[in-house]
C-alpha cells in the first residue's frame, strides 16, 4: 500500500491522511479543488472528467447511491422521448445543462462521498483496520465505469432503433 506521505506530505490532520487513502493517487487534484471551494466560499469548481462522463464519472469514483438515481432519470428520459420526442434544440440544451451541471457539482458531490464513507468507515472499524478498509472502499473502479459505459451504449442505440423503426 501506498505510505500516505508519498501521497500528501503536507497534509495537516489524520482526517487528511484517512481522506488521501480513500481517494487514492489523485488526492492531491481533488483536494487542490477542495481547498480552492473552501476559500472562495463557494462549493463550485469545474471537473472535466465529470463534464463529458458524467454517470460513468460516478461509478468510476464508487458513488453508486448518485450513479443509480441517475441512471434512472436517464431511462426515464429515454422512454418518455421515445414516446414524446423533445425539439432537437431543447433536447440538445437539455444535454449540455445536465452535462455542464455535472461539471459544476461534481467536485461538492465527491467531497460530500467521501467524507461520509471517511468517517462511516472510522466509526465501523478497529483502528488497524481503518486504511485497508479506507483503501478497498475508496479509490476508482474502472471496470464498472467501462460496464456501465456499455450499458449506455446499448441503451442509446436501442433508442435510435426504437425511434428509427417507428419512421
Amino acid at each position: 500500500m501506498t505510505q500516505i506521505t508519498e501521497l500528501a506530505p503536507e497534509m495537516a490532520s489524520v482526517e487528511d491522511e484517512a481522506t488521501a487513502v480513500f481517494v487514492g493517487k489523485n488526492y492531491q487534484y481533488y483536494q487542490k479543488k477542495w481547498a480552492t471551494a473552501a476559500v472562495k466560499k463557494s462549493p463550485l469548481s469545474w471537473n472535466w472528467a465529470a463534464f463529458f462522463l458524467g454517470i460513468i464519472w460516478l461509478v468510476y469514483r464508487k458513488m453508486y447511491s448518485l450513479a443509480a438515481i441517475v441512471f434512472a432519470i436517464l431511462v426515464l428520459d429515454v422512454v418518455i422521448e421515445t414516446y414524446f420526442p423533445l425539439p432537437e434544440s431543447l433536447g440538445r440544451a437539455v444535454t449540455w445543462a445536465v452535462a455542464a451541471l455535472f461539471g459544476w457539482f461534481g467536485n461538492i458531490w465527491y467531497k460530500s462521498h467521501v467524507d461520509k464513507k471517511v468517517k462511516a468507515i472510522n466509526a465501523a472499524f478497529a483502528p488497524e483496520q481503518v486504511n485497508i478498509e479506507l483503501a478497498k472502499q475508496g479509490g476508482v473502479n474502472a471496470p464498472a465505469a467501462w460496464t456501465i459505459g456499455i450499458i449506455l451504449l446499448i441503451l442509446l442505440a436501442a433508442a435510435v432503433w426504437v425511434i428509427l423503426s417507428e419512421v
